[in-house]
């Protein structure tokens, strides 16, 4: 709030400039969340293509060993190629995987409770989970000082996991109960 005052230094008011923020508010949160989405993606993306990144690598690096040499000099040249992307697409993923590690790491731990993380963990997993008619449970979890975003990411991949490599053909728990009801 500004005074107004005249010529000969008399008050003759006050003027008072307001905005409003509210849409530059709007679309900060906005920008905020849509950053921390895209670090979350870009760290499971990241871990979860390691894996096959490795098995590629590996078979390709078998067969080099195995038949280079005894193939032609086309097919010796393609394997070489193949072993050579895997090898530059693993340490493009070991970056990603570092950047998005570094970017959370600025965090500070705050004090929170560790089943809003799993709640969080098994919201983004949620198709997944019903896909595979999973069923997720689990005792009260304590308060910690921890890094929300990783918290949420380990619960992210232990679960994921869990219902990725789970025994085929095992149905859920819920689902033996519905069988034997009917």
């Amino acid at each position: 709030m500004n005074a107004l005052r005249n010529a000969e230094d008399i008050l003759i008011g006050y003027a008072k400039i307001m905005t409003d923020e509210t849409a530059r508010k709007q679309l900060q949160d906005s920008l905020t969340e849509s950053n921390s989405a895209l670090e979350q993606f870009a760290y499971v993306a990241s871990h979860d293509l390691q894996e096959p990144l490795r098995t590629m690598g590996a078979h390709a690096q078998l067969v080099v060993r195995k038949y280079g040499g005894k193939l032609d000099a086309e097919a010796d040249r393609s394997l070489a190629f193949i072993v050579s992307a895997a090898a530059r697409m693993s340490s493009l993923v070991q970056d990603l995987l570092s950047y998005a590690r570094l970017t959370t790491e600025e965090e500070r731990p705050s004090s929170i409770a560790l089943d809003e993380d799993l709640e969080a963990a098994i919201t983004h997993l949620d198709q997944a989970i019903q896909e595979s008619d999973a069923r997720i449970t689990h005792d009260p979890l304590p308060r910690l000082p921890v890094d929300r975003g990783q918290m949420v990411r380990l619960f992210q991949n232990l679960i994921g996991n869990a219902v990725k490599y789970r025994k085929p053909g095992q149905p859920s728990e819920s689902s033996r109960q519905r069988r034997t009801k009917k």
